[in-house]
């Protein structure tokens, strides 16, 4: 009897430790809003932040909302042309400044997707993207497009 209660014990110490060692075989599950420096090192040849995205994640560099420059009434009827209704981007916060997915470099506002050119790869860290809520809760109201957070080496 007391073997079999030793062997349980036994069973019972060894079972989380055999757990741990297989879980750590596994390999981790890509998150699909982050890219690592380990993804940024197996591409070389990107030389800047927006090659990096536009080679792993293009759809980061659209924004996910848009609005009808035609007025519901009309909304999706064509005009006497012929030709569909014109698609317009929303409007950001700012007064007259249009939405589009944002650039944060160390959570400092930088612009618009076309800023990740002047962020050199060799000084990144990784990238991550937020969609359009959870950029507004991060970041503040504006952000509704999404954005794109660079964080650079320290």
């Amino acid at each position: 009897m007391r073997a079999f209660v030793r062997a349980g014990l036994l069973l019972a110490a060894a079972l989380p430790l055999l757990a741990g060692a297989l879980a750590a075989q596994k390999p981790a599950k890509a998150n699909r809003n982050i890219v690592t420096l380990e993804q940024i090192q197996q591409n070389p040849q990107l030389r800047n932040a927006y090659q990096v995205v536009e080679a792993l994640h293009a759809q980061w560099l659209v924004p996910r909302s848009g609005t009808m420059l035609s007025s519901p009434a009309t909304a999706g009827l064509a005009d006497t042309s012929g030709s569909l209704p014109r698609m317009t981007a929303p409007v950001a916060g700012q007064p007259g400044e249009a939405a589009g997915v944002r650039v944060y470099l160390d959570r400092v506002y930088m612009g618009h997707v076309e800023q990740l050119k002047d962020i050199p790869v060799v000084n990144i860290q990784w990238i991550r993207y937020y969609v359009g809520n959870d950029a507004q809760q991060e970041f503040g109201m504006g952000n509704s497009a999404g954005v794109i957070l660079v964080s650079t080496q320290p």
